[in-house]
């Protein structure tokens, strides 16, 4: 991957500033988890071309297909310490489909809480890690986006497809990431101004599950329930035998039966 190719197509404030390469690690958010964050750390991007170890949430192992795919990390260490960090895998998603829509022109679906959606199936996620010591420290944005994978094993062929797929046509990998660095970037941005409701109402536009039953689990039983709403703090609003819940994290199953 040609990093100088990535950093002359940047037009960031924050992020890429320093962009670091690596063939093979474990994974890119505990890269960062573990770094030392120094004046220079806020905005550096982690790539990896293979994780031996990458994960999403739930520590599920993410499968990526070493030299056809991103899977990369970015840090950031605000100044501002009072961010609104439960909306990041919203406002992160949005501006993720946007970048990618706009270089390929293809159009992308959100699945709360943090993945992106092509034709029913899985085409990227996002792992949002925090660390804390008096105050907010660290924020990881870790993505994995399937590029230009042609084939995918047993496991989750049903589930899982990428931009290839979708049409055929191979994407140039360095390009896209820095229509997604570009994106991020001014994410953040209006992230520190408090100023990122477009970004929900994008999301919300892109959903695929409003309307819908989904399963889901509250206070740590499954239920049926029809997804009604996203807040301005990026929780799902379900109505379950007519009674309004208020998801804060989990997982949601679209129910393919209603």
């Amino acid at each position: 991957m040609n990093i100088d190719k990535i950093k002359n197509l940047l037009k960031t404030k924050y992020i890429g500033k320093a962009i670091l390469f690596l063939e093979q690690i474990d994974s890119t958010n505990n890269y960062l988890k573990n770094l030392e964050v120094a004046e220079n750390s806020d905005g550096l991007v982690v790539i990896a071309e293979n994780q031996t170890k990458g994960r999403g949430r739930y520590d599920r192992k993410w499968y990526s297909q070493p030299g056809k795919n991103l899977t990369f990390s970015v840090l950031m260490t605000p100044t501002k310490t009072n961010l609104e960090t439960k909306i990041l895998p919203i406002i992160t998603a949005s501006a993720i489909c946007k970048a990618v829509e706009n270089y390929t022109g293809i159009h992308i679906h959100t699945k709360w809480p943090n993945d992106l959606i092509l034709n029913g199936k899985k085409l990227g996620g996002i792992l949002i890690e925090t660390t804390f010591e008096t105050h907010l420290k660290k924020i990881i944005i870790g993505i994995g986006l399937n590029v230009n994978q042609s084939s995918f094993d047993n496991e989750v062929k049903l589930i899982a497809t990428s931009l290839y797929l979708n049409n055929g046509r191979e994407y140039d990998r360095e390009v896209l990431l820095s229509h997604i660095l570009n994106s991020l970037d001014e994410m953040y941005h209006k992230l520190i101004l408090n100023d990122y409701l477009d970004y929900i109402e994008d999301w919300k536009m892109r959903c695929n599950h409003f309307k819908k039953t989904i399963i889901f689990e509250y206070n740590g039983e499954s239920y049926k329930g029809i997804a009604r709403e996203l807040t301005k703090d990026g929780c799902l609003i379900v109505n379950s035998d007519g009674k309004d819940i208020k998801i804060f994290s989990g997982e949601i199953f679209i129910n393919k039966e209603g």
